[in-house]
């Protein structure tokens, strides 16, 4: 284990002639790092958790690349251009990983060049509003990382919401601006077959989606089916609320009834703690076990 928070990181006796015996390695953005030059390179071949912030003053496909056997990576860029120039990085055997970026043209561009085939479970949190690009962005990546996508267990998507929600009915805009929110987000949530774990905080959620994520009576196939814990954070749901309330009300429902075992929801959107304590179809879930928490 090696942790540093200031001062430098001497790597340059890590290289392809020498095998580190390194295993976990936490580094701060005030570290300056030192690598191999010259003939050989970085090569950390027994690394399997790495947790560093970076201003991209290294070059961080050359961190990773060096990281074949890496497990869990926690990754934070702190600035606002990221990494202008890097190459694409598949790490075979990753199955957490986590990034916090400032905006998205970074939190893109990482994610652009990076492939995880065994991932398990993926958080981004960004300080930044999310986008259509963003989310399309991040179905691209779980796409390329697993065609399939059947190995995603947990899904985390944390954006900060800038913007107060308009009062009253929204625009036509706001509604061509929320479908395309709603395309991107099903672009993710679809393949995602054995999905355990769903959190969305500040991502645009509407009755569209809310619909997407509810199982249907007598349909054999559903959008995440193995959820098993929900939570959604979302401000800006002040509209329309009486039929937001009911399309949650049936996807809490429908959810409890074609659960695998035992079931969480965490809600925060509009008023749909108030409409939750008066639903008797709510209420009796919870009678019979449902864990939920509305605020």
């Amino acid at each position: 284990l090696m942790e540093l928070k200031v001062g430098q990181l001497d790597l340059s006796p890590c290289s392809t002639n020498v095998a580190s015996q390194l295993r976990v390695l936490q580094v701060d953005s005030y570290v300056r790092w030192i690598i191999p030059t010259g003939e050989s390179s970085l090569f950390l071949p027994n690394l399997h958790h790495l947790k560093f912030t970076t201003n991209c003053n290294i070059g961080i496909d050359v961190v990773l690349s060096a990281c074949p056997n890496i497990r869990t990576l926690d990754i934070e860029i702190t600035n606002n251009i990221g990494p202008t120039q890097m190459k694409s990085v598949v790490l075979p055997h990753l199955t957490d990983l986590f990034i916090t970026t400032r905006i998205d043209d970074v939190t893109n561009r990482f994610l652009n060049h990076l492939s995880c085939p065994s991932l398990w479970g993926f958080k981004l949190s960004n300080c930044w509003e999310v986008t259509p690009l963003s989310l399309r962005s991040i179905a691209n990546f779980l796409s390329i990382s697993n065609p399939a996508r059947s190995n995603l267990r947990r899904l985390s998507l944390y954006y900060v919401e800038r913007r107060l929600a308009r009062v009253g009915p929204p625009d036509v805009d706001t509604l061509a601006l929320h479908a395309e929110h709603a395309a991107a987000l099903k672009g993710i949530l679809d393949p995602l077959d054995n999905l355990t774990i769903l959190h969305l905080h500040g991502v645009v959620i509407n009755e569209e989606i809310i619909e997407f994520l509810t199982p249907q009576t007598g349909n054999s196939t559903s959008v995440c089916p193995s959820l098993n814990s929900i939570s959604m954070l979302y401000k800006g749901a002040r509209s329309d609320t009486d039929v937001l309330n009911e399309a949650l009300e049936e996807m809490i429902v429908s959810r409890w009834r074609t659960r695998k075992g035992a079931f969480f929801i965490d809600l925060l959107m509009g008023d749909i703690g108030a409409f939750a304590r008066n639903s008797r179809r709510i209420q009796k879930c919870i009678s019979e076990g449902l864990m939920a928490k509305f605020l």
